[in-house]
């Protein structure tokens, strides 16, 4: 029995990591006009993949008007990939008064689709690649308060916490908070929008 969970796991881990997004995150800036962006899904599985592509509010977005998805359009909205084969994803971003200076995101949902006539349980894997539209200035202004990281700026924290040998990542959403407790003084701490280090101390 442990033999078969485990084979089953190694498949579902193998299938996972055969079906690649790229890049795995957009970001484009308005100047004057629309963004226009791609994604690439690849199979680089042995059988055909379905999906469906949507666009979806994120989970952690403070505030409806930093919510990208009111201007922003996906096509084709269907793919069937081949195995072996490439398919590429559209992007349109429409430029929109109600955008002041700052950041705003969205996700693209990948949501694989049922095989048809296949019998038996199916393992589907969802994914998303997130998209981020940058206006004006954007700034990273940020406190700390109560052990946690206050986002003052127009813009997401993307940090990557080092301690010693150990990185981890801390994603601060604009005008969010999030827990500093992996942040000590001797931590370094690297934006990736910035591509600096920040000072916490």
């Amino acid at each position: 029995m442990l033999e078969r969970a485990g084979l089953i796991f190694f498949l579902i881990y193998s299938i996972s990591f055969s079906i690649k997004l790229s890049p795995p995150v957009v970001e484009g800036r308005f100047e004057g006009r629309e963004i226009f962006k791609e994604v690439t899904i690849i199979n680089d599985s042995a059988v055909v993949k379905r999906y469906e592509v949507n666009v979806v509010k994120p989970e952690n977005i403070m505030e409806e008007a930093y919510y990208l998805g009111k201007t922003m359009k996906v096509f084709p909205k269907f793919l069937s990939i081949q195995p072996g084969e490439s398919k590429k994803v559209r992007i349109l971003i429409e430029d929109s008064e109600r955008y002041s200076e700052g950041e705003y995101r969205a996700y693209i949902s990948f949501e694989e689709l049922e095989k048809p006539g296949q019998k038996g349980i199916q393992f589907l894997m969802n994914m998303r690649t997130s998209v981020y539209a940058l206006k004006g200035r954007v700034t990273e202004e940020y406190r700390m308060q109560g052990g946690e990281i206050i986002n003052t700026g127009n813009s997401s924290l993307r940090l990557i916490v080092e301690n010693g040998e150990e990185k981890s990542e801390l994603f601060v959403p604009r005008g969010g908070s999030a827990s500093a407790e992996i942040i000590s003084k001797d931590s370094k701490v690297f934006s990736r929008r910035s591509e600096r280090y920040l000072n916490f101390n």
